[in-house]
């Protein structure tokens, strides 16, 4: 369900939201963001009730949910979600390091590894991140993909849009107008 409010802006930021509406964006999913990115650090409970449960490296696991377009988890995902793309990548080169620590004869996918996660040495050995690395690098591309331009921590959020405000008088109807329009009714 849906609260709708009002919000006062000065002339430049109104035109700049008629622009958003005109190039088709949503400026009410906009301001959502703004909020979210606002108070991100503050989420603390994950979204998802199945999150994915990653498991080794000697460390804690660690829960990352599913990356939702519609409801994005804050808390799994403070800088936006990553792109489809690069969670199927990491979903991958998890399971092939994962398969590997269990078995020590399987046969790594180098194609289900992540290019920038994986080298040969010089005696031609596979060696790749494990599991926290590829966690940091898609947390990574999740930033650089939701790359906020406006630094909210250094906003001055105090006072009211509306002291600013200009205000326009609408033209006055003629009497003949208005009896008109009201018997349109």
């Amino acid at each position: 369900m849906s609260h709708i409010t009002s919000i006062s802006l000065d002339p430049e930021a109104a035109e700049l939201a008629q622009r958003m509406k005109r190039e088709g964006k949503n400026f009410s999913r906009f301001v959502r963001e703004c909020l979210f990115v606002y108070y991100s650090e503050e989420q603390t409970e994950c979204t998802d009730n199945a999150p994915w449960v990653i498991h080794g490296c000697g460390s804690p696991d660690v829960r990352l949910c599913r990356p939702s377009r519609r409801y994005p988890c804050r808390r799994c995902w403070p800088k936006g979600i990553p792109h489809q793309q690069d969670w199927k990548a990491a979903r991958a080169h998890i399971g092939q390091v994962s398969r590997k620590r269990a078995d020590k004869y399987f046969s790594v996918e180098e194609t289900s590894l992540i290019p920038e996660l994986c080298f040969r040495d010089e005696k031609s050995v596979l060696w790749f991140d494990e599991e926290l690395k590829v966690i940091d690098w898609l947390k990574k591309q999740a930033a650089d993909r939701n790359q906020f331009i406006m630094p909210l921590a250094d906003l001055e959020l105090k006072g009211n849009a509306k002291s600013k405000a200009v205000k326009t008088e609408k033209p006055r109807k003629g009497i003949l107008k208005r009896i008109l329009s009201e018997l349109g009714r």
